[in-house]
């Protein structure tokens, strides 16, 4: 009996180790974002539903976050906030004093699913900042067609929420004195952005005093654009505004850069003026990069004093649609400033100012994506309406497949209650995703089974 106690002890030993790691972290996770919680308190209410730790993957999350600033009714909601560091020693060293201990040579700070409405009043503050330091005789690309910039043309063209998964990441090596940032952000049926800054650096270690004390070099910059979708709701809503053809449009366009680079004071070349009208072709894609020939620091920094050396030391390179554009040819000249082009494409186009429907209001561009179907319903709401709040709404098993994408809970006909977010409805079976405490799972329901369904809209 005392052999079987003992081997049992020795068997349940690591089960017990990993329960107890797993409640530390747990401790600490929940420590961590209820003190965040009680420092943004005074600008916000934030808000959290549960915590996720993935002990393989090492990496840490707050699930289904709504943070509603103070003194309005905006509310943003992001489904998912995660942390991934290499191992769990170098995670716990974000617990500490990161102005003196060395950070994780590693690190990955996620936003998925972040939700915000165009109309929302935060939105509009900072547009307004936005537009504040624009010069007004600047010309603006896409004045041809409309006299509205920024979320406002967004949400004539027919978009009412954004949704955008963002990233931001860094790697670094000791060994090849090698520090690697990347940003990125994916926003549904807009585009794809990214940007990844490589730098060399004399420190052996990643930490706020190391880095101080060294010297940085840049190795390589690179930003890459990929559409999805509004280049051609841009030039659908232009042919819908003016009947302007795909020909006119691109010669408005092209009148517009010329105009707009012309008033910076530079010159450029046809074939570049050309790749700046690829860029607003439907599913475009355009890359920049400048990779110096040997790590630029301050010292080579500084031979910088003219257009030839700045190309001559960083070696810039732009890609449009997967083709070269030469950079060569282009010009330091005066300052031309000028009004919106005047040509015959683009006389008449812009509506006057004062006309009585807004624009896009004759027109139906709602987005297809049916992951944010419920997120944009309805038209821009009127200044006495109070601003829509997703919650959870019982909708019909019947017009289910209007939700795709979506979180829901429902209990079937046996009593069972699932939570979870609808992947795909195939027939008479729905496919659901949900997030367990060791990861997700994905399984289908047949929709018959269903008694009763709420979805988060």
């Amino acid at each position: 009996m005392k052999r079987i106690a003992l081997l049992l002890s020795i068997l349940l030993l690591p089960v017990f180790c990993v329960a107890g790691f797993y409640g530390f972290l747990w401790w600490r996770v929940t420590e961590a974002a209820d003190e965040m919680v009680t420092k943004v308190s005074p600008f916000a209410e934030l808000s959290y539903n549960d915590v996720r730790i993935d002990l393989v993957a090492t990496e840490i999350a707050l699930v289904d976050i709504r943070v509603a600033p103070l003194g309005g009714t905006d509310q943003f909601n992001i489904d998912e906030i995660s942390l991934k560091a290499p191992d769990w020693s170098q995670m716990l060293r974000l617990g500490g004093d990161l102005g003196v201990e060395p950070w994780p040579d590693a690190l990955s700070l996620r936003l998925k699913g972040f939700f915000f409405r165009l109309d929302s009043a935060l939105m509009e503050q900072w547009m307004q900042l936005a537009q504040q330091g624009q010069p007004q005789d600047m010309t603006v690309i896409g004045q041809f067609c409309s006299s509205m910039q920024g979320a406002d043309l967004l949400q004539a063209m027919g978009y009412r929420v954004l949704g955008a998964d963002m990233e931001l990441a860094y790697s670094f090596d000791a060994v090849e004195g090698r520090w690697d940032v990347d940003i990125s952000a994916d926003t549904a049926e807009v585009g794809d952005f990214s940007m990844g800054v490589s730098l060399k650096t004399s420190s052996a270690s990643l930490s706020k005093s190391a880095l101080a004390g060294s010297q940085l070099a840049l190795r390589s910059v690179q930003s890459h654009f990929s559409d999805k979708g509004f280049n051609r709701r841009f030039r659908e809503y232009c042919a819908t505004q003016s009947g302007i053809t795909d020909e006119q449009f691109d010669q408005a366009l092209r009148e517009e850069f010329e105009a707009m680079i012309a008033y910076t004071g530079v010159g450029l070349t046809d074939e570049l003026y050309q790749g700046f009208v690829d860029m607003y072709r439907p599913a475009a894609n355009i890359t920049f990069q400048m990779r110096p020939d040997t790590p630029l620091g301050q010292m080579q920094a500084v031979q910088i004093t003219s257009l030839d050396s700045f190309m001559s030391l960083l070696n810039p390179a732009l890609l449009i649609n997967g083709e070269p554009v030469s950079l060569a040819g282009i010009k330091l000249l005066e300052p031309v400033k000028r009004s919106v082009p005047s040509s015959a494409v683009t006389q008449g186009l812009v509506p006057p100012s004062g006309s009585s429907l807004p624009e896009g209001a004759q027109q139906d561009l709602s987005p297809s994506t049916a992951s944010l179907d419920s997120h944009m319903k309805g038209s821009i709401a009127p200044s006495k309406e109070i601003a829509h709040r997703p919650v959870f709404r019982a909708v019909d098993i019947s017009d289910i497949g209007e939700h795709i994408g979506h979180r829901a809970r429902m209990v079937t006909y046996f009593g069972r209650r699932i939570e979870g977010r609808i992947l795909k409805i195939d027939h008479h079976e729905m496919l659901i995703e949900q997030r367990m405490q060791r990861g997700v799972a994905t399984y289908s329901i047949a929709l018959e089974k269903v008694a009763e369904i709420e979805v988060y809209r």
